[in-house]
């Protein structure tokens, strides 16, 4: 869909607080729209919740201030498929969304409708795909040595090598993090992951394959199986990462996440971290699209399933 200056950078300030494509030309007299922003999944470990949580905003001029502000008095149903509806209730001003009491389901197919007082009402529709899993992991030439320039910091390097069996059925999207996670010290504390960059050059040449490192919204490498459809295919990766040196050893221990995830998803991702890295002025080229699976809005309702694998770096 054709969206102007305001919008995008509406839809990109969203993703970074967290396809059936339409095209739509509008001016800037356009009425006030409601924007959607919600990305689903039964078992994402690095997620606050697995249950749906729903942001809803509205646009606004060009000429107004563009920050952001949670809608709060919007109606959320959510309608699994062959189910009783979900209505989401809006939690608190540090959590300002809608949130269901329980999650969505690998291979079901799940409806949006937000409504609200001045607004048209939205619609959208998207599904949660079967998890795809990893096989035969294995981390090679690890090694870690100082850093050049800061004292108390070591750099470590390594090469991430795994196999997926793709689906034969249809064209299937995926989205890879590999996180650096760092185990509770103590009993009432929580993990902490950070992320583990990709070297992009390694994949420059692999139509496959699309390496985001410099935006934290669609970081990751996300992959379309269009060259390997229905084979098994063997990834190899080359990763670093960075720490302070701690006085008290422990372990380095990575994650390996893969999603499985929607169309709409993949072509979100993509398209968002094109316009965010070819910088502002890509913004007023009338050509520029990005993708939108909200009826009557903008935005994006989708759905993913994570596998994850976790091993100890050692050199």
């Amino acid at each position: 869909m054709t969206i102007n200056f305001r919008n995008i950078i509406l839809l990109i300030s969203i993703a970074l607080f967290s396809s059936c494509e339409t095209v739509v030309d509008f001016d800037f007299d356009e009425e006030p729209k409601l924007v959607i922003h919600s990305l689903f999944s039964p078992g994402d470990n690095s997620a606050n919740s697995n249950n749906f949580d729903v942001r809803v905003f509205e646009t606004k001029s060009i000429l107004e201030d563009n920050s952001l502000e949670y809608l709060k008095d919007a109606d959320v149903i959510i309608t699994p498929f062959e189910q009783e509806e979900q209505v989401l209730s809006f939690l608190t001003e540090d959590s300002p969304f809608y949130r269901t009491t329980s999650g969505p389901e690998e291979g079901k197919t799940y409806e949006l409708q937000v409504s609200r007082e001045g607004n048209e009402s939205v619609f959208a529709k998207s599904y949660v795909p079967i998890g795809t899993p990893i096989e035969n992991l294995a981390f090679n030439e690890v090694e870690s040595f100082p850093h050049e320039i800061y004292p108390i910091t070591d750099e470590y390097n390594f090469n991430l090598q795994f196999e997926i069996q793709d689906d034969i059925e249809k064209n299937n999207f995926y989205h890879l993090i590999v996180w650096r996670v760092f185990e509770p010290l103590h009993s009432n504390s929580r993990e902490v992951h950070r992320t583990v960059s990709f070297n992009e050059l390694e994949t420059a040449n692999d139509p496959s394959v699309k390496i985001v490192n410099t935006n934290r919204a669609f970081f990751g490498a996300h992959i379309n199986d269009a060259t390997f459809n229905g084979e098994k295919k063997k990834f190899n990766f080359n990763m670093a990462f960075s720490e302070t040196v701690s006085q008290f050893p422990a372990k380095v221990r990575i994650e390996v996440e893969l999603r499985t995830v929607s169309e709409d998803y993949y072509r979100y991702q993509i398209e968002g971290s094109r316009y965010t890295n070819n910088g502002s002025n890509t913004f007023f080229n009338d050509q520029t699209t990005i993708s939108n699976n909200i009826e009557n809005g903008y935005g994006l309702f989708a759905g993913y399933s994570v596998r994850t694998v976790r091993s100890d770096l050692e050199e």
